[in-house]
């Protein structure tokens, strides 16, 4: 049980850092890291009943905290999110209040099992990555969402593939900067904030639902 929540205390704090990064928003919905994290999160509470006494009303009553306070928790989320235009891409920033709002989603979930009593034998605690997983794919729809009537603004020809060359710039030597195929790849940096001049981005390629990471 300590590994399990030693790894689900690393993906969380991981997760947090990222939602605090600049990203690219796909033109179409890609899960990859929820279910990822889903199939795990599953894993650990299939793990976890088998090997403890859990009542069928706490199991259930955890299971549909979960599930409902995922979706209704990580949809308020997404009305958070900052989303603009930026480089003929669509790209968004968890705000301050996203963040307040992620914590107090985790916390909330971490509370059930005191609200059910002792049939759930800390269930609560085995679910917490799959409530992660469930309420992360809600967030990133309703993002995905907001985000589309942008995309359709921007036209077919906008979100091309990055284009990377490796050089000095504004994060120091070694960064890769990268320009749009199709729209050049001279200028600035997105930075922290919308106002950032951006004609040049710094980014990472980052295999899952974002495939690009703007720092």
């Amino acid at each position: 049980m300590f590994w399990t929540i030693a790894f689900d205390v690393v993906v969380v704090a991981l997760l947090l850092y990222r939602q605090r990064r600049i990203r690219g928003v796909p033109r179409t919905l890609r899960l990859r890291m929820p279910i990822f994290l889903g199939v795990i999160g599953l894993i650990e509470v299939l793990a976890y009943t088998g090997g403890h006494h859990v009542s069928t009303s706490g199991l259930w009553l955890v299971l549909g905290f979960t599930v409902v306070g995922a979706g209704v928790l990580g949809f308020v989320r997404a009305l958070t999110v900052q989303i603009w235009e930026s480089n003929h891409w669509i790209v968004r920033q968890a705000t301050g209040l996203t963040m307040m709002l992620w914590v107090l989603s985790l916390v909330l979930h971490l509370a059930t099992g005191i609200g059910a009593g002792q049939g759930t034998a800390n269930l609560e605690t085995a679910s917490f990555l799959l409530y992660v997983a469930l309420t992360l794919g809600a967030q990133a729809y309703v993002v995905h969402v907001r985000a589309a009537p942008l995309w359709r603004a921007l036209g077919p020809e906008a979100g091309r593939p990055l284009q990377f060359t490796f050089g000095n710039g504004q994060a120091g030597a070694g960064t890769f900067f990268t320009g749009f195929a199709g729209f050049g790849g001279d200028g600035g940096s997105f930075g922290n904030s919308p106002q950032h001049d951006p004609t040049i981005i710094d980014a990472e390629v980052v295999e899952d639902e974002d495939p690009t990471e703007l720092r």
